[in-house]
């Protein structure tokens, strides 16, 4: 009696194949994130932006807890001297479009889809007009910021629009700093300056109004350190995306907001719901 020969059972085992290119930075969590972060030239200052890596990162407290923090590798630092490298507002738009799309400060996900930077612009001054520029013109989404004097509170006016203080994004970095949570690439030429900028900060505090101001030395600039530490504040700031309203609208009232009988926002409010920030 001769064996029939036993039907060999192949299992297949589907492995996943990393997609990101040689050279480009991988994508390990929702929270990390390129971010492009323009100073836009105002009387003495330059303009100035940096390109910094944002990373999750996980501390142990003395408690045990786990702490949820961001680290920060500034990866570029670009100084743009006026009639050298632009002579209008509009040249600066363009190095920042360049800029913006340089695949190198693209992360790349497993599966090899492009993440976009954020792009985060200090709209005080003249920066409102450039960022219109960027988004009429050059289909860019700008998140915009303005400074404050003093310690006011943060306000956000919409998605993209908001006021800080001044002496509180310092304050941000400062800490960042002394937890050993930023570091800058070492090969880079202007890496020093940067570093020189933050030692030139100064706190100043009115005795009569008790507001605090920080401000860099006579002489001195701090077009890089403002790059770098509002990427530190963006990055940690809580965000709230758009509110969806639902309503209850009897009927025929669609034709009397259509005929201006009726205000919408009269009618009774059944739910709000509060949607993610998404930058893109």
């Amino acid at each position: 009696m001769t064996e029939k020969p036993q039907e060999q059972t192949h299992s297949t085992n589907v492995y996943f194949i990393n997609q990101v290119p040689e050279g480009r930075i991988e994508m390990v969590s929702k929270s990390h994130r390129m971010v492009l972060s323009v100073d836009l030239a105002k009387s003495v200052d330059k303009t100035a932006f940096t390109v910094t890596e944002v990373k999750p990162l996980v501390r142990q407290s003395a408690s045990g807890s786990r702490i949820r923090l961001a680290s920060f590798i500034v990866h570029n630092i670009t100084r743009l001297e006026p009639d050298r490298d632009f002579r209008t507002y509009a040249d600066i738009a363009k190095i920042i479009h360049k800029a913006y799309h340089d695949k190198r400060i693209w992360l790349v996900k497993g599966s090899g889809k492009e993440v976009e930077p954020q792009l985060l612009v200090d709209a005080g001054g003249v920066g409102d007009a450039v960022c219109d520029d960027l988004e009429a013109y050059m289909g860019l989404k700008p998140v915009r910021y303005k400074l404050t004097r003093g310690t006011s509170h943060v306000h956000q006016y919409s998605l993209r629009n908001w006021t800080v203080p001044r002496p509180l994004i310092f304050q941000m970095a400062d800490s960042a700093f002394g937890d050993d949570r930023i570091a800058v690439r070492p090969d880079l030429k202007l890496a020093r300056d940067l570093m020189e900028e933050f030692r030139n900060l100064k706190r100043e505090t009115n005795e009569e109004t008790g507001s605090v101001r920080v401000v860099h030395r006579e002489g001195k600039h701090d077009d890089m350190a403002i790059c770098l530490a509002s990427t530190v504040w963006w990055s940690t700031q809580p965000k709230t995306g758009p509110v969806s309203t639902v309503r209850a609208a009897p009927y025929g009232a669609d034709v009397a907001i259509r005929d201006g009988v009726l205000d919408p926002r009269s009618l009774p409010v059944v739910s709000r719901k509060v949607k993610p920030w998404r930058y893109s």
